[in-house]
C-alpha cells in the first residue's frame, strides 16, 4: 500500500468521525427543540388550567401537545437510525484502523 493511500484512508477517518460527531449533535439540536416545546407547552397548560379558557386550549394547548408527540416521535426514530449508522461507520472506522496499523507494522 502506498502512502497516498494511507492518507486517504486517514483522510477518510477523519470524515467518518466528523459524521459521528455530526449525528450526536442532529440529537443534541432535536432535544433542544422539543426542551423548547414542551416549556412552551407547559406555560399553556398552566394558562389553561388558571384560566379555564377554552381558547387557550384550542390555540396553543393541543396545537403544542401535537408538536411535542411528533417530535417525541421524531426523536426516537433519529435515534434508531442514527444509532445504526453509528454503529456502521464504527464497524468501517476500525477496518480503516486495521488496515492502517498493518501498514505501519510491516
Amino acid at each position: 500500500m502506498s502512502n497516498t493511500n494511507v492518507h486517504g484512508l486517514l483522510r477518510w477517518k477523519k470524515e467518518l468521525n466528523a459524521e459521528i460527531k455530526r449525528l450526536d449533535k442532529e440529537l443534541v439540536d432535536l432535544t433542544k427543540e422539543i426542551d423548547n416545546v414542551r416549556t412552551r407547552y407547559s406555560a399553556a397548560e398552566k394558562a389553561f388550567i388558571q384560566y379555564r379558557n377554552e381558547t387557550i386550549s384550542q390555540e396553543f394547548v393541543t396545537p403544542l401537545s401535537v408538536q411535542l408527540n411528533e417530535l417525541n416521535n421524531k426523536y426516537d426514530a433519529l435515534l434508531i437510525v442514527n444509532e445504526q449508522k453509528k454503529t456502521a461507520i464504527t464497524s468501517i472506522l476500525e477496518t480503516v484502523d486495521s488496515i492502517i496499523n498493518g501498514y505501519f507494522t510491516n
